[in-house]
């Protein structure tokens, strides 16, 4: 392979090479063990990336192609030397060349998005086989599928007491419940955001806003009736739709603090400006919608549980096979995160 890189290297590289056989776009981005990524290979396969994905940012698509060229070469690789049946290998490329012919509407659908890409049905099952290789090397070192002795050699059994174990911390925590098909904690609130202009001016602020709350807790006066007498600074008196308490938490502390210890009906202290938000305000809790967690003694919760359990494993064992090829792999130059 050296000998083969060097002289591709140098004829890429030769100065005497007349100037019309030249072109930038054949220099090599990429040398990846015996495999090699030109130039005009990468710009062929980001410029499909972006047609795909019209909206992602040139640089962040061309970083993403970078690491997910330097994965998957390495991977297929790995899984071309664990020695796998070539039957197997073929009849699964056939396998998902029939599922993408499938998904695209039949075959001439499939050969008019091949031709749309600049790629050939060659082209692709090269493409698709591996893919099929650096998943069976995955699957053998996550436990998923065989090794090349074709034994199971990682165990995914995942005891009961860790099932309950995370089932309690993620009941504790309410960004998490929703993991587990459940709901947390949600509610209702009436917010009156004061104009200066219309109670006194900013001087008076404080004091004309605690009139007013207390007149709207009295009962002396609403929502509506203040919204019309003392204006808004923005919009109007409003009835939020459901707030997740979790997440009020996180971007309006202060009052999530109020609401916290408020009963249904109950008009909080005046919220003073803070942070991002710029007026006074009054508010009142319209209605608590209690959390929803569903039983330990589901089979859909346990499933899901042990779902996510095994996938956290897997990504930790992927993770170091991964850095564990990459170490004893060639890799020019080095790519992002492939260390």
């Amino acid at each position: 392979m050296i000998p083969l890189l060097l002289a591709t290297v140098l004829a890429l590289q030769d100065p005497k090479a007349p100037a019309a056989d030249w072109r930038d776009v054949d220099g090599i981005v990429y040398v990846i063990n015996e495999d090699i990524v030109t130039q005009r290979g990468f710009q062929k396969q980001l410029a499909q990336f972006l047609r795909k994905n019209p909206n992602s940012d040139p640089k962040a698509a061309q970083s993403r192609l970078s690491e997910d060229i330097v994965r998957g070469a390495v991977g297929s690789q790995a899984g071309e030397a664990m020695g796998i049946d070539a039957a197997l290998v073929k009849r699964s490329v056939r396998d998902y060349e029939r599922r993408m012919i499938e998904s695209k509407g039949g075959t001439a659908q499939y050969t008019a998005s091949l031709a749309q890409d600049g790629m050939t049905a060659e082209d692709m099952r090269s493409d698709i086989e591996k893919y099929v290789l650096r998943e069976m090397w995955e699957s053998s070192r996550t436990g998923q599928g065989p090794n090349q002795q074709q034994k199971i050699i990682a165990d995914r059994f995942v005891r009961p007491g860790t099932l309950r174990l995370t089932y309690t911390q993620f009941t504790r925590n309410p960004t998490l419940v929703s993991r587990i098909g459940g709901d947390s904690s949600k509610v209702v609130l009436r917010i009156l955001e004061l104009d200066p202009a219309r109670v006194g001016g900013t001087a008076q602020l404080e004091t004309s806003a605690a009139a007013v709350r207390a007149r709207i807790a009295s009962g002396d006066s609403d929502f509506d009736v203040a919204s019309a007498s003392y204006g808004l600074a923005s919009g109007s008196s409003r009835s939020t739709e459901p707030l997740d308490e979790a997440r009020l938490a996180e971007t309006d502390p202060d009052l999530a603090r109020l609401v916290a210890s408020a009963k249904p009906g109950e008009v909080l202290p005046v919220i003073p400006p803070h942070g991002t938000f710029k007026s006074w305000r009054i508010v009142r809790l319209e209605e608590r919608i209690p959390a929803h967690v569903p039983g330990f003694d589901s089979f859909a919760v346990q499933n899901t549980l042990r779902d996510l359990l095994q996938s956290g494993l897997d990504g930790r064992r992927l993770d170091l096979a991964r850095k564990q090829q990459y170490e004893s792999s060639y890799i020019w130059p080095s790519a992002p995160d492939s260390h």
